[in-house]
């Protein structure tokens, strides 16, 4: 590894290792991330202290395929359970509330005390994202996303995914997969931010940004979508801490990469590693 003046790095010990399951969703609560992965699993990292708990998922019927995380100001765990069904998950994982859905919906976020979701049909032109409380189906359009139109239905798709990394206050950054720029809004506003260090010539074209976490008023820890992989799939080869204006302050390259920001703070941000470890960077 390969830090920019100011920057410490070292390896959390004595935890247990985030299994390699696929991670379909993240949820961040106070100093606990949570994590969704595809087995099922529900993975609580308190990052913090820190520990990692490894749950299995109880209570899903055969049809089920779990996609999305939110973890809402009460603390309160939701999943897409399927496009159709919002679902309520215990801490120790069982599923304990469905609620069926008027329309589908395809991807899931947390933001205050409301879920953040991309309903079915994409609505191209218009909002793509909406907020609501998770058992109410009336929904706020979310500023800063307009949907795109395409040539075809994958077309579509592939140009509307959208990403949202861990928010601060009521500030929440969220970027089209394949854009290197973010949008945080605090969902009445929304402002553009751009990173001049995605135009490097390391950055994967497809996903320039990895992930993104908000920390203190004018703090922004970035995970940058780079080229190649690390053993059989990919993974973020560099962190960079910024301000909310897309400048570099401070950068981390790392040749075993990083599957997700856990937490972070104005000075310290926790890593999950490509091989399941955490890592905690500290900044002056």
């Amino acid at each position: 590894m390969q830090a920019s003046a100011g920057l410490r790095i070292r390896t959390v010990p004595d935890t247990a290792r985030v299994p390699p399951n696929t991670i379909v969703g993240r949820g961040v609560c106070r100093d606990t991330a949570w994590l969704l992965t595809d087995w099922p699993q529900l993975i609580s990292v308190s990052w913090t202290r820190p520990a990692v708990v490894v749950r299995a998922i109880t209570g899903v019927k055969a049809s089920d395929q779990p996609w999305g995380l939110a973890c809402l100001a009460d603390e309160s765990l939701w999943t897409l359970i399927n496009a159709r069904t919002l679902a309520r998950l215990t801490p120790d994982g069982l599923v304990r509330e469905r609620i069926i859905l008027p329309m589908p919906r395809l991807e899931l976020f947390g933001w205050l005390d409301r879920v953040l979701f991309l309903p079915l049909p994409m609505p191209v032109g218009r909002s793509l994202l909406a907020t609501s409380p998770p058992r109410q189906a009336a929904s706020t359009p979310w500023p800063g996303f307009l949907g795109h139109d395409g040539p075809s239905r994958p077309t579509v798709l592939a140009r509307n995914l959208v990403n949202c990394g861990i928010g601060h206050l009521r500030a929440l950054p969220c970027w089209f997969a394949d854009e290197r720029r973010a949008t945080i809004s605090d969902g009445a506003a929304a402002t553009m931010v751009a990173f001049p260090t995605l135009e490097e010539p390391d950055v994967d074209p497809e996903m320039p940004i990895w992930d993104l976490a908000l920390a203190g008023a004018d703090t922004v820890w970035l995970l940058v979508g780079t080229k190649g992989q690390v053993g059989d799939r990919k993974a973020s080869g560099r962190l960079v801490k910024s301000d909310t204006r897309g400048h570099r302050h401070a950068e981390l390259r790392m040749s075993g990469g990083a599957r997700l920001i856990l937490g972070a703070t104005e000075n310290r941000c926790v890593l999950l590693t490509a091989d399941g470890a955490l890592l905690e960077v500290l900044a002056p």
